[in-house]
């Protein structure tokens, strides 16, 4: 009882004659009755609503809370079929997945089966080799044009007459089987003003040929 709302009796007679206007049953007082401090609070709202809820219902209220209830039937009835329909639709669309998912594993497997029957290519070897006496022949004569497993034609001597690089001068070098101590004497007494710096073109020049195939490994 909410004694803020409740309506205060000095004497426990005031508060039951309160009740018994509502017409609250005397069995029934002590529910609707709270003594605090020497007052008596009597919860008139409560009894109030107590005697309208015990009044029997008229027959349009008995009409309207019937069709309160068919209508609620038939509402969770429509909801009950809907969320079968809703069920099932999922239902469907994962066994339809599960299909589909199987079927592009079975495609991968032959796909992949396949792969593994199909010949590998194997890398050809060349078995043709140029032997250092070779490219030195070669290289003494006028032009020399060398087909091997490179990348490019290997480096073509100068016509006389012909200014030679330094790079031009180290191939031609390294192809006649010159250490790389020799190649640099060598090109230091060709380019008198060549650089210090220009003292690992032998070393170089050699790792490119052989990584081109144009030195023997």
């Amino acid at each position: 009882m909410n004694i803020t709302t409740a309506k205060q009796c000095s004497t426990r007679d005031a508060a039951t004659a309160t009740l018994r206007k509502i017409g609250i049953a005397k069995q029934d007082y002590d529910d609707f009755i709270c003594k605090k401090d020497g007052i008596f609070y009597t919860d008139v709202i409560g009894a109030e609503k107590a005697m309208k809820d015990d009044k029997p219902m008229t027959q349009a209220e008995s009409r309207e809370a019937d069709h309160s209830a068919a209508n609620a039937v038939v509402a969770e009835a429509m909801l009950k079929a809907q969320t079968k329909i809703t069920t099932d639709k999922v239902v469907e669309q994962r066994k339809s997945e599960t299909v589909d998912h199987s079927a592009s594993n079975k495609g991968i497997a032959k796909v992949l089966a396949a792969d593994k029957k199909a010949p590998t290519k194997k890398a050809v070897k060349p078995t043709a080799k140029v032997t250092k006496a070779k490219l030195k022949a070669m290289v003494t004569s006028d032009k020399v044009v060398v087909k091997t497993k490179t990348e490019g034609p290997l480096p073509v001597a100068k016509q006389k007459g012909e200014k030679e690089t330094v790079a031009e001068a180290t191939r031609r070098m390294l192809l006649a089987g010159k250490s790389n101590i020799e190649i640099w004497e060598e090109l230091l007494k060709l380019f008198p003003s060549i650089d210090e710096k220009k003292k690992q073109f032998p070393a170089w020049y050699r790792y490119d040929m052989k990584k081109k195939g144009q030195l023997p490994a």
